[in-house]
């Protein structure tokens, strides 16, 4: 029987209900006491108040961490994975336009090679940067004045191959090498490959029709024969070097032979103590790219 007849809801409910109204509702009328069972499960119904932490506590804490520990490593993972493939694939890409063939044994061999390439290009984080600012102050100047067409004039492209050569030259004795001297022959043969690159739009020691530095001297008529006594060489070594005509003729000479000081094989041929003799050859394209070769004996 309903213990209060006004409240006609109670009759509803069973005697042992744990509603919020049914508890109230005995303990105004006495019975608080009486239904120990009724308090014990409203108490159980209660939630803990909470620490600050989702889950079961320390314990879930910990694994949250872990997992988001273990999220941070795969996605660094992932991101080293990427950077690597672009690397690699950047390596393999410059060896097929070097070279002019592509190879899938040869694009592995070299796209591990680029790995051990990163020390050295670390070291030379300086020069590229270097090398960057000075194509980009050239670029921005031939942009700011299109008009200027003194590098189609052959007296001004002599002119900057001559001071390449002086710039060379000083970087030599500063090392206590011997100076090169300056062969007219080999800046034709030097001049016909930049003329070559600027026509063709290509950048690389072996043009379209497969011949090197040496095959394309030979043509030429020019023959590199070197003989030290106990051993002879034969051939030519080349420099080459791409950028943007721009604000002088001494900041171009000089962002050339500093782009080759800054880069290690360049580096070492020029600083080569075994070449007695060079040419320069440069060409301007119609993108105004400007085309350096520099061919040694």
């Amino acid at each position: 029987m309903p213990l209060d007849d006004r409240d006609y809801m109670r009759g509803r409910h069973p005697p042992a209900c744990t509603c919020v109204s049914c508890v109230a509702r005995r303990r105004r009328q006495g019975e608080g006491g009486q239904n120990r069972s009724g308090a014990s499960l409203l108490r159980s119904r209660s939630r803990p108040q909470s620490s600050g932490m989702s889950g079961d506590g320390p314990a879930a804490a910990a694994k949250k961490s872990g997992g988001s520990k273990g999220g941070f490593l795969r996605k660094l993972l992932t991101w080293a994975v990427v950077v690597f493939l672009l690397w690699a694939g950047w390596g393999v890409w410059q060896d097929y336009r070097e070279h002019n063939y592509f190879e899938p044994g040869r694009a592995v061999d070299v796209a591990l090679g680029q790995w051990a390439k990163i020390p050295g290009l670390a070291r030379d984080l300086p020069g590229l940067l270097n090398r960057t600012m000075a194509g980009a102050r050239s670029w921005l100047y031939a942009e700011l004045h299109p008009d200027e067409a003194w590098a189609a004039d052959p007296d001004r492209i002599e002119e900057t191959a001559l001071l390449v050569h002086r710039l060379v030259n000083e970087a030599r004795e500063q090392r206590g090498l011997r100076t090169l001297a300056y062969d007219k022959k080999l800046a034709v043969v030097a001049q016909a490959h930049s003329e070559d690159m600027a026509a063709l739009d290509y950048f690389s020691h072996t043009n379209p029709a497969g011949e090197g530095p040496t095959d394309r001297g030979r043509r030429l008529g020019y023959f590199c024969h070197k003989d030290y006594g106990v051993y002879y060489a034969d051939g030519l070594a080349e420099n080459i070097y791409q950028g943007w005509f721009g604000y002088s003729l001494e900041g171009i000479a000089a962002d050339v032979v500093d782009g080759w000081l800054d880069s290690p094989g360049h580096r070492e041929n020029l600083l080569d103590r075994n070449y007695d003799r060079e040419g320069i050859g440069i060409s301007v394209a119609s993108d105004k790219k400007m085309y350096f070769t520099q061919v040694f004996c």
